[in-house]
């Protein structure tokens, strides 16, 4: 058995996901890394992937990992019972080599948790072998029945009959074949207020499990399965679901819908079940459970007949490392619940990986999720919480925050990795004061970031947004006071920045919008369409190719009351700036950067030179030590007035002077030979 959790690591950055935690002396777990370069997977071809770890104790291993996929960068570490054999933090580093070339990861911890059977621990020695020479597998049913005489059917029967009595229920002996699968008839198993481990094996059911208040149940990673041809029923599920209860613990759990032999299909309403059904129920706990096969409706369907992978229904708790892959819709849904997940890998749903509806206050963190058909993650609620997630390939939109009716107002979402999904990589739907922060998006078919359906008042703060796969960066699609701040937009496929029809857009300082409309080859920088009252900071809006495709830096459309900063723009293929717009207040362009004068003649001149929209040359700094009436410097071509112009100079002692600039360059003190400061500007020569 092997138990994976996925890790994203960035070759290039010093940010690490959280490694889920660990437990001394455990040998079943393995750490998938998805081994990225500037949030693009890191190709393994050709490599060997080995990690230096040091344990607490300082003694050392030095392993080998497997290469699981080397074009997509994943490759999976087993942690030895060496790796976790002292508790505490061991700090591990991956190396990366191909032939002499060596490239090396950060150092990363690796809390491992103390166990309780510290006599029993294996005792901790440096491990140098860079391949494991085997794998332990440990099948407590085979040993059980290697070690056991007399009859096997015997034997299961008194055991089951044990658990039945201790359940208050009778459980009723149908098959058992090899040691490995139990097949069982359930006419109704349930658990109140007993601590229950159940034998670890295969248990088909044919009626639902369920589950009541105060009930802790360690289902032993036992998969529990519906029996094939049974009518489709919820596997486990609440006892009361009207009336509810506090108090709940399920983990190791795997259930199994086995939904392919069946042919059932969510269109219909029948054939629709959950794996993992809560309703009502308050302050539950779910650790290490699975779910796969089931067929449900996405959400709380208008039919009466509503169900996911794993549904919470009005329930507030949390869920500790769940996951869904292969289920037919959604593998985990919340409905008007407050539900804090912390760690889980959802996969190769025809739904999404996780959704919601009215649920406020939920939290979602330490997340992968891919290739599902529907958006990977949904959030749906107020005041929700989101880091730490990882999102790629699906059909739909990478994360959703906010939709359809169902608004996710003060929502924070940190610490975002979303690529190559069919259509957005990040969007916020029709809700308001949601702040995102280190979101990184790129090579998502339509937008890499959408904020549309009447949302106002979003943040986007630390933004890596590149080569979208026909769309823009950033799309601002209707709404009001939204703002961005701290972000690259650069080579996109069409447009950086657009808003559209946007009333108080503030574009921060900080905000590169280079090279982009890469498949269009007329995209621009920055776009307002239709805008009123915005603001345009110290922006960067500049075409570096050899081959032009970003056609204008800031391009203001039909808009009106718009303020540009200082922004820096040059190379665009045909415009730095266009407007066609009223009440646009452009401040101190700067069209070139700033440039040093050359000293002449013994004089020692501190000041540089630029030119700005308006075509107006600005000159600041000081001069000194010359003689007076002597050329200090010489401006070039472009930056020379028309007519020879005078302006003032100053002393530290406030005495004035007199600097005169003639038509050809010529810079000449005509007063002093000590310390002059000036400030000069005048309308560059045509």
């Amino acid at each position: 058995m092997v138990y994976p959790n996925r890790v994203a690591l960035n070759i290039n950055q010093k940010y690490v996901m959280p490694i889920p935690y660990t437990q001394q002396g455990d040998t079943a777990r393995v750490l998938t890394f998805n081994i990225l370069d500037k949030g693009v997977p890191f190709n393994l071809t050709g490599k060997t992937v080995r990690a230096k770890i040091l344990k607490p104790d300082n003694t050392k291993c030095y392993n080998d990992l497997t290469i699981t996929n080397a074009t997509g960068g994943e490759c999976n570490l087993k942690l030895t019972n060496q790796v976790l054999a002292v508790a505490g933090k061991v700090n591990c580093q991956l190396e990366i080599k191909e032939g002499e070339e060596l490239l090396s990861t950060i150092i990363f911890p690796i809390d491992v948790e103390p166990s309780i059977d510290v006599n029993g621990a294996v005792e901790s020695t440096n491990e140098f072998t860079a391949l494991l020479n085997g794998i332990i597998k440990l099948d407590e049913w085979d040993k059980y029945f290697k070690e056991t005489s007399g009859a096997i059917e015997e034997k299961y029967t008194e055991r089951l009959n044990g658990l039945g009595s201790s359940l208050e229920e009778n459980a009723k002996l149908i098959k058992c074949t090899d040691g490995e699968a139990i097949t069982l008839e359930i006419a109704s198993y349930s658990s109140s207020g007993f601590k229950i481990k159940f034998p670890r094996g295969i248990l088909e059911i044919t009626q639902p499990i369920y589950v009541c208040e105060g009930a802790e149940i360690d289902f032993n990673y036992c998969t529990i399965k519906r029996k094939t041809g049974t009518t489709p029923f919820d596997m486990i599920k609440t006892a009361n679901p009207i009336a509810g209860f506090t108090g709940l613990k399920l983990k190791n759990l795997i259930i199994d819908g086995n939904k392919d032999i069946d042919n059932l299909t969510p269109v219909t309403p029948a054939h629709r079940f959950s794996g993992l059904r809560l309703d009502k129920v308050k302050d539950f706990y779910l650790e290490n459970i699975t779910v796969t096969g089931t067929v449900n409706a996405e959400n709380k369907s208008s039919d009466g007949f509503p169900a996911s992978g794993i549904f919470f229904v009005n329930c507030e708790g949390e869920a500790h490392n769940i996951n869904g892959y292969n289920n037919d819709r959604t593998a985990i849904f919340l409905w008007n619940s407050n539900v804090q997940i912390y760690g889980g890998v959802t996969h190769d749903n025809k739904g999404s990986g996780i959704s919601s509806d009215n649920s406020d206050y939920s939290g979602y963190f330490n997340l992968v999720s891919y290739n599902n058909e529907y958006s990977n993650i949904s959030i749906n609620g107020l005041y929700s919480k989101a880091s730490n997630i990882l999102t790629y390939n699906s059909k739909y939109s990478g994360l959703n925050v906010g939709h359809n009716g169902y608004p996710s107002d003060f929502s924070q979402i940190n610490n975002i990795i979303s690529y190559n999904n069919a259509y957005e990589g990040y969007t916020i739907g029709g809700s308001k004061f949601v702040q995102s922060n280190n979101i990184e998006t790129f090579g998502n078919t339509r937008h890499n970031i959408r904020i549309f359906d009447g949302s106002s008042n979003c943040k986007l703060l630390n933004i890596n947004s590149h080569k979208s796969g026909d769309g823009f960066g950033v799309f601002f699609e209707t709404g009001i006071g939204h703002m961005i701040d701290n972000a690259s937009v650069n080579s996109n496929a069409e447009m950086g920045i657009y808003c559209q029809e946007n009333t108080g857009v503030n574009i921060g300082n900080n905000v590169e919008c280079n090279n982009n409309g890469q498949k269009t080859k007329t995209g621009s920088g920055i776009v307002l369409n239709k805008v009123l009252n915005a603001n345009i900071g110290t922006v960067t809006c500049c075409d570096t190719q050899t081959e032009q495709t970003q056609e204008s830096g800031i391009w203001c459309a039909s808009s009106r009351n718009v303020i540009i900063n200082q922004p820096k723009l040059k190379g665009n293929k045909t415009y730095d700036i266009r407007m066609t717009g009223e009440n646009i207040n452009l401040k101190r362009y700067i069209e070139t950067e700033p440039m040093p004068l050359v000293s002449e003649n013994d004089w020692i001149v501190t000041a540089r030179y630029e030119r700005t929209i308006d075509n107006t040359v600005i000159i600041q700094g000081f001069v000194n030590g010359g003689s007076p009436k002597t050329v200090c410097s010489t401006l070039p071509v472009g930056f020379r007035p028309d007519s020879t112009m005078k302006f003032t100079s100053y002393k530290n002692d406030n005495s004035i002077g007199v600097i005169q600039i003639n038509p050809n360059g010529e810079i000449t003190p005509l007063s002093f030979n000590d310390l002059q400061s000036f400030s000069i500007s005048f309308k560059q020569r045509s």
